[in-house]
């Protein structure tokens, strides 16, 4: 039962702190929030590595090692992280939650191609159901609370934009997908090193979040070259939104989340992140007076519904 309660707490933090980076992001580009919420990961890791004597097991990595997390975190971190966020500040948190969930159906497919299994009944219906629920999605309208006047909009009206939307959303799930995968082999090998697997993915973030922060960073910098003075010119109301999103999403959210899949399983977790577009709802709402209509919504379900056959 904890870990189910855990499970729900992480979920929360997750949608929340996702939820707090729309009040900021016409101000904020979506590179510059994640390189931000990152470099907060990367303290509160090293920190915890610090504390916990952890950090002296990094000297012992190899090179294929070092290698497998570079490439987890790149496109776990890095590549899928700043493609959410591109999503999200286009068609808002619910239906980039849901688009970008599908990734357990991308997991399933990797492993696929690599083990070269023959394709299964179910996996085939889950693709049919994701593929129709996006389609669903493609010309969904939400309703915006703006200055206390209630207007239904269609976010992106240009065919071309919000299909270049919806492609960040899988390429955020495809990249998750594959972070996933490589952080897995990385994690148990890092157990195998230390000999226990209560703090193999303390050890394997500490080592992993800087890299991907110093990444988005230099890719913030590339981006736009006044970057370091547009951070001097951020007021205090978005420096609060960032900090504490960051904190709430990225330090507690994540040292959660791998306590979740540690106690209730990996099965249990990745169904109930599948669903959390349903818990950003009411989040959405009420932060960002953000609503999504029928279609919106019967494209979220179809689309969750395809995600969770997809899980072994």
């Amino acid at each position: 039962m904890i870990g189910e309660i855990i499970s729900i707490i992480a979920i929360f933090t997750f949608v929340s702190s996702n939820t707090m980076f729309r009040k900021i992001e016409t101000e904020v580009s979506p590179i510059l929030i994640n390189a931000f919420r990152t470099s907060i990961g990367a303290i509160t890791f090293i920190l915890f590595g610090l504390i916990l004597n952890l950090c002296n097991v990094i000297s012992q990595f190899t090179n294929e090692l070092t290698l497998l997390l570079i490439i987890s975190i790149v496109f776990g971190q890095v590549v899928g992280d700043t493609a959410y966020f591109i999503t999200q500040m286009r068609l808002g948190t619910t239906i980039s939650l849901a688009i970008s969930m599908t990734f357990p159906f991308f997991t399933f497919f990797i492993s696929i191609l690599i083990l070269k299994n023959p394709v299964p009944v179910r996996f085939l219906i889950s693709s049919m159901l994701i593929a129709l629920g996006i389609l669903i999605m493609h010309n969904y309208k939400i309703s915006i609370d703006t200055d206390s006047k209630k207007t239904s909009v269609v976010l992106l009206g240009d065919l071309r934009e919000k299909t270049f939307a919806i492609i960040m959303g899988i390429i955020a799930a495809f990249s998750w997908a594959l972070g996933i995968v490589f952080t897995e082999i990385s994690v148990n090998e890092i157990s195998y090193i230390i000999g226990s697997d209560t703090n193999s993915s303390l050890v394997a973030n500490a080592f992993r979040f800087p890299f991907a922060s110093l990444c988005l960073i230099l890719l913030s910098y590339n981006e736009d070259r006044s970057f370091f003075r547009k951070i001097q010119e951020w007021n205090r109301v978005i420096i609060a939104w960032l900090f504490f999103a960051s904190i709430l999403g990225t330090s507690i959210g994540a040292l959660l989340y791998v306590e979740a899949i540690r106690i209730a399983g990996a099965a249990f977790v990745s169904i109930l992140w599948t669903a959390s577009p349903l818990f950003a709802l009411p989040i959405t709402w009420w932060l960002n007076a953000e609503q999504i209509g029928r279609k919106g919504f019967l494209g979220v379900i179809i689309t969750i519904i395809g995600a969770i056959l997809s899980i072994q």
